[in-house]
C-alpha cells in the first residue's frame, strides 16, 4: 500500500481537480525511451480538493498489486507508474499539472522515481 501525498511549494493555495494513474510496461535490461509511449489510464478520479501551502496531505491510498502484473513483480519486465495530478492556482486560468514516475523495484519491492521522466507545467 502506497499513499499519495502532497505537498504544495508554490505561494498560495491550489485546488487538486484531478488525479490520473497510468502504467507502462517495458523490456527489462533494454535502454530507456526517450519519452514513454502512450498509455491508457488505469485510474482517473476527480478530487476538487484544496491543498494548502506547505503542508503535505493524503489524497489516496493506493495498493500497487493491482498494477502490475506478474512479469513486472518478478522482475521479468519493468513496471512503471505514472501519476499526473492536475491543479488550479490563483495566478493561472487555465490548470497546472504535475507528473512523476516510478518504476517497481523487485530488489526492495517498492517504488522508486525515475526523475528523467518527470514533468510539470
Amino acid at each position: 500500500m502506497y499513499y499519495m501525498k502532497l505537498a504544495n511549494l508554490g505561494s498560495s493555495h491550489a485546488e487538486i481537480l484531478r488525479l490520473t494513474l497510468t502504467h507502462h510496461a517495458l523490456k527489462k535490461d533494454t535502454a530507456l525511451p526517450s519519452q514513454l509511449p502512450g498509455g491508457a489510464p488505469l485510474e482517473r478520479r476527480r478530487l476538487n480538493q484544496l491543498l494548502p501551502v506547505g503542508t503535505p496531505v493524503n489524497v489516496q491510498e493506493v495498493d500497487i498489486r493491482h498494477y502490475f502484473e506478474d512479469e513486472e513483480i518478478s522482475g521479468s519486465l519493468l513496471g512503471i507508474l505514472c501519476v499526473r495530478v492536475e491543479y488550479d492556482d490563483v495566478f493561472k486560468k487555465e490548470p497546472r499539472f504535475t507528473e512523476s514516475v516510478y518504476f517497481y523495484d523487485q530488489k526492495t519491492h517498492s517504488l522508486k522515481n525515475m526523475p528523467v521522466y518527470n514533468r510539470y507545467s
